[in-house]
């Protein structure tokens, strides 16, 4: 599904993103940046990297990344480790929304 120019690999996750979509015009949040992408870098090598389903600045100024999953890909090893690698090496916790 494709929401202003940007494909979305689930009807899920295009609805949750039109949702931010209507958030940030409503002036709720700013910066709403739909797939942003981090290198996960361990020790000087690049072992991987993380791409959200959105990302925004909500009104105090605090980033937000945000992805969009079912609870079983949620509970998923894969998804787990790289959230924990975001942590570990950006400081940024990832919201899951279910």
């Amino acid at each position: 599904m494709t929401i202003h120019g940007t494909r979305f690999a689930s009807k899920l996750e295009a609805r949750r993103y039109q949702e931010l979509v209507y958030r940030w015009r409503a002036h709720e949040i700013t910066r709403l940046i739909p797939h942003p992408s981090w290198d996960l870098i361990v020790n000087g090598c690049k072992i991987g990297c993380y791409t959200a389903d959105a990302s925004y600045i909500d009104t105090i100024g605090r980033l937000h990344v945000v992805d969009f999953k079912s609870e079983i890909t949620a509970r998923g090893e894969a998804f787990r480790l790289r959230k924990k690698l975001m942590w570990a090496c950006h400081g940024i916790e990832v919201e899951v929304i279910l």
